[in-house]
């Protein structure tokens, strides 16, 4: 059976590439990260074989680049070779949609937005992430509230009488 070429998220910063790669239950993952190009080959859930290869719009950094296994997807911080080149057009040296690459708007980010922002959000996000990963917190009941419980319904109040 042919492999599956998973989804793949992408957003960027001034020196970095974010990418998921989106395989839940990932196991015996290989990732090959060289300068130009990016090789995945992986087993998600139900032992579906997953792949793909691409060449990147510029160089990468290997040496400084990070990556991280979620339940739902694969990580990756990137490293771009030339940091203060600015904002790639796109993320694959080959021009065109590509139908399995999307962008990440919950990590995207304008060029002229400040990256203090963007990053606390994604620490922040991560720091929850990692919490719910090693038992912390649980994604179905994480603010506390007992099923049992009655919620406050917003229709129950009163409205305000309407002026003349």
């Amino acid at each position: 059976m042919e492999p599956v070429t998973p989804l793949i998220k992408w957003a960027q910063r001034h020196d970095k590439i974010l990418l998921s790669i989106c395989v839940s239950d990932l196991k015996d993952e290989k990732i090959n990260l060289d300068q130009k190009s990016l090789t995945f080959n992986g087993t998600g859930g139900n032992n579906v074989k997953y792949a793909c290869k691409f060449n990147f719009y510029q160089e990468v950094v290997p040496q400084e680049s990070k990556h991280k296994k979620f339940g739902l997807e694969l990580f990756l911080s990137i490293q771009k070779k030339e940091s203060g080149g600015g904002y790639w057009p796109r993320l694959l040296e080959a021009k065109g949609k590509v139908p399995y690459l999307q962008v990440d708007f919950n990590r995207w980010k304008d060029e002229d937005e400040s990256d203090e922002d963007v990053d606390q959000f994604n620490d922040g996000l991560e720091n929850l992430m990692h919490r719910m990963d090693v038992g912390g917190g649980s994604a179905g009941n994480g603010g506390g509230f007992d099923p049992g419980d009655e919620a406050p319904d917003s229709d129950d109040e009163e409205l305000p009488e309407l002026e003349s």
